[in-house]
């Protein structure tokens, strides 16, 4: 039986990347309402990774908004949905 929950929060110190949640963002608009956007970080390999960003604005639904990244030794490049 928990006696005191206490929330935990991690980030590296060094060069390695790791996966988690981004900082969210809050808004407010006035063609959208409240704006909410809680993205997470993907680190799926050392040369791609993939960022999901679902967006709940209170006057037009939900949006998630996606972005992959990816390095190769002769091309880099970044696809957006």
């Amino acid at each position: 039986m928990p006696i005191l929950y206490a929330p935990w929060l991690t980030f590296p110190i060094d060069d390695r990347r790791k996966s988690g949640f981004l900082t969210p963002q809050f808004s407010q608009r006035d063609r959208v309402g409240l704006d909410i956007s809680a993205p997470y970080y993907f680190n799926l390999a050392p040369n791609y990774d993939l960022t999901l960003e679902p967006r709940f604005m209170a006057l037009r639904g939900l949006q998630i908004n996606t972005e992959f990244r990816y390095l190769t030794p002769s091309t880099e490049g970044q696809i957006e949905l």
